[in-house]
């Protein structure tokens, strides 16, 4: 919904030339690092689910994710706008914190008061 991608898209397997574009890797990132926060499945298994994937895009996904967050806001801005997006689709599980702050001067998750 974020992206404007369907789900088939973002699962996609390797194999096919479209699903490398940097439009649908950016979006398997976020999905693949949301998925491994949210649902702490093991890399494997998130690799599975994902196009049948090796672990290692998985272990490559979540660190481009953690960097790119860190080191550039809008991209911060965008994984958390998306998060928020997906959380308010979710039922409410104790897992699953409600919502995450957007902060310029602290970029680090925080539980609204």
């Amino acid at each position: 919904d974020y992206f404007n991608l369907s789900i088939n898209d973002i699962l996609k397997p390797e194999k096919e030339k479209k699903s490398k574009s940097a439009e649908f890797v950016k979006a398997r990132q976020f999905c693949m690092y949301l998925s491994r926060k949210h649902i702490k499945d093991s890399q494997r298994l998130t690799g599975k689910y994902f196009g049948n994937r090796d672990h290692s895009t998985v272990i490559y996904a979540e660190k481009c994710v953690e960097k790119f967050s860190k080191n550039e806001f809008n991209y911060r801005l965008q994984l958390e706008e998306c998060e928020n997006r997906l959380l308010d689709k979710l039922p409410d599980y104790d897992f699953v914190p409600q919502y995450v702050e957007i902060s310029e001067e602290n970029l680090s998750y925080q539980k609204p008061k």
